[in-house]
């Protein structure tokens, strides 16, 4: 040793028992180990034998140990020690711990402790008092109080800098199976509701059984050492169980019982539910849970520890990512900014694989949507529903009077054309989220289960996607519930049911449109926070319509008259839309400027398709711009 420390002390004391013991001088070494323990209490071989619960003859074991292989020449004075490592054994320390070798000291060396504090000797010992005693590698850096390098497969995962209380308690002697999809946060929920206090030794399950029996058993040897001497818990991750072999099995539930054993915590990750009936949930108390969805705090702390300058506010309140989809956004985001980091949420919506369903692209501004001025503020003000649920929820104590149906839900009710699809467009964009529309046809199925698992499906895809769901004719999937007649009904009123739960739990904006509002459930209004009444457009939101409908560089002729359209005929938003389309193609197929005549040759064969007959008296004093009947 470079420097005198408690463990030179100790060396001194093994090498002058050696040497006591080789001249026929033996001294006792039970009470110098203890004097050294109480002159030193906090010295690594007093907290090494306090760990494994050693006897003093046991302690010394390991002590020679390391003076004679790892420490040969520190503080030598034993005169048989060159410059050359001497091979320890259990001889070696019999001899020289005296003057009172216990009878039964061979107790002492039972195969349980040899196997635990020394590596397996390299051929079979003729006697146990010529067994080699050499120091795993972990005790090496233990006694050195020398940070230990570990293998590939295992790391060290620090306590969080922020001293958290624990949520929860994991029972002693029981496994907790934390399973979700990769990146679900379930590393995070053990660091921070678990033991965020407590370092955390992670160990990859299928590089761990992808060695070779020799290094598993090795390994296996070194994670039950960690844990006597530092009393971490043990994570191990990839567990993909249902696939791993039989005899794997064994050999972990052997594992298992050996930690148990010395009280260590065992978490296991997965991404499927543990079948009840696994050899695991036979032979060890068996907890399977998933990890909830982040905090609106903890989605906020995550956000900003990426930079002081990070607005996590913002980040948090419009995106419901999962731990790994946040690290994986910033590893991929630069520069760090908050404008960057929303960017990169919207891209990253779009990534997420989805059936059924498909992005709509956000667009118009609030001066786009003509609606009356009561039904406009009611959406304005859904959206202050998400600008500021950090204030309502977080500061204003909310949240904890609300733990669950914490989403926005808003219901367009009403004729077709009216702006409901346009205003779901208007409010996404207004947040700043991606729309995801829910295509209906594609989700319902003739067989029983399939739709809700379709459905569940799609819910859970929106979550993490963080985008709006918007579904279309809502009423053909929330229909009311009938009185049960047959087995359709029955089924009919399971669907509606199953929705209904998926409402109240959804973490999200759903944006619902119907044409029939008296065919919806009641009980699915009352879930409902905004009813927004979308009716046909007055003589002067039509007015509005038709200018607005025509870009500044389309060519309209002067003999337009806008103005007669809209007292002549009450249409719909989408209805003059439809006409304004199709008169513009009209008027390039004719290299024409848009006029009067072209207008109402659109008017008449859009209203046509229909079913709408209009005669030329219904065009007044334009009727005779039409081409003669027959």
């Amino acid at each position: 040793m470079t420097q005198q420390t408690p463990l030179t002390d100790y060396l001194t004391l093994t090498y002058r028992a050696l040497s006591a013991a080789q001249n026929g001088q033996p001294i006792s070494v039970t009470p110098m180990l203890a004097d050294l323990g109480a002159k030193y209490p906090d010295a690594s071989p007093v907290r090494l034998q306090r760990a494994f619960g050693l006897s003093p003859l046991q302690l010394y074991a390991i002590l020679v140990s390391y003076a004679l292989y790892h420490a040969p020449t520190s503080g030598r004075n034993y005169s048989t020690v060159s410059q050359n490592s001497i091979l320890p054994t259990v001889g070696h320390c019999t001899a020289s711990f005296a003057p009172h070798l216990p009878r039964d000291w061979f107790c002492s060396f039972s195969p349980d402790f040899l196997r635990l504090c020394f590596l397996p000797p390299s051929y079979d010992m003729p006697s146990l008092a010529e067994y080699h005693l050499i120091l795993p590698p972990e005790l090496v850096y233990f006694l050195e109080d020398t940070a230990f390098v570990s293998p590939p497969y295992l790391c060290n995962i620090q306590p969080l800098a922020c001293a958290q209380t624990s949520r929860y308690t994991l029972p002693p002697h029981t496994i907790l199976y934390l399973y979700g999809a990769s990146g679900s946060g379930r590393l995070h929920f053990v660091r921070t509701c678990l033991m965020p206090q407590s370092d955390i030794w992670l160990c990859s399950l299928s590089a761990l059984l992808a060695l070779e029996l020799a290094k598993r058993q090795y390994a296996g040897l070194l994670l039950l050492r960690l844990t006597i001497l530092e009393q971490k818990p043990l994570c191990f991750s990839d567990c993909v169980l249902e696939q791993i072999k039989q005899q794997d099995i064994l050999w972990l539930c052997r594992l298992f019982t050996e930690l148990h054993e010395v009280d260590a915590k065992i978490i296991l990750f997965g991404e499927e539910p543990l079948p009840p009936a696994h050899l695991l949930c036979r032979r060890f108390l068996m907890i399977s849970h998933t990890p909830p969805a982040l905090t609106f705090s903890e989605s906020k702390a995550l956000w900003e520890a990426q930079g002081k300058d990070i607005d996590g506010t913002a980040l948090a309140e419009r995106f419901h990512f999962l731990p790994g989809q946040i690290r994986q956004i910033v590893r991929q985001t630069t520069p760090c900014t908050t404008e960057t980091y929303l960017q990169a949420c919207r891209e990253h919506a779009h990534t997420i694989p989805l059936t059924g369903v498909r992005f709509l692209e956000p667009q118009g501004t609030w001066d786009d949507l003509i609606l009356a001025k009561r039904e406009k503020d009611i959406l304005r003000h859904a959206c202050d529903y998400i600008h500021h649920s950090a204030t309502v929820y977080e500061d204003w104590g909310f949240g904890e009077k609300l733990p669950y149906g914490r989403n926005l839900s808003v219901l367009m009710e009403g004729p077709p054309g009216t702006g409901k699809t346009m205003a779901a467009g208007i409010l996404a964009n207004d947040l700043g989220l991606p729309l995801l529309h829910l295509n209906t046809a594609q989700v319902l199925s003739r067989y029983i289960g399939e739709t809700e698992k379709q459905l569940k499906q799609v819910f859970t895809l929106a979550e993490q996607a963080n985008a709006i769901l918007l579904i279309d004719e809502m009423d053909v999937l929330f229909g009311k519930r009938a009185q049960i007649k047959d087995a359709h009904d029955k089924y009919a009123n399971m669907q509606t049911s199953f929705l209904l739960q998926q409402i109240e739990s959804f973490r999200g904006i759903l944006l619902l449109t119907t044409n029939f509002l008296t065919n919806v459930d009641e009980a699915f209004l009352r879930r409902i926070q905004f009813v927004v009444h979308f009716s046909l457009p007055t003589e002067a939101e039509r007015l509005r319509l038709w200018h607005l409908m025509f870009p500044p560089a389309l060519p309209v002729a002067d003999n337009v008259d806008f103005a007669f359209l809209a007292k002549q005929f009450p249409l719909s938003g989408g209805e003059i839309k439809n006409i304004a389309l199709h008169a513009a193609f009209l008027a390039a197929g004719t290299e024409k400027a848009v006029d009067m005549q072209i207008l109402l040759q659109a008017l008449q064969s859009t209203l046509g398709k229909q079913g709408k007959v209009l005669l030329r008296e219904d065009f007044g004093v334009y009727g005779y711009l039409l081409e003669p009947e027959g």
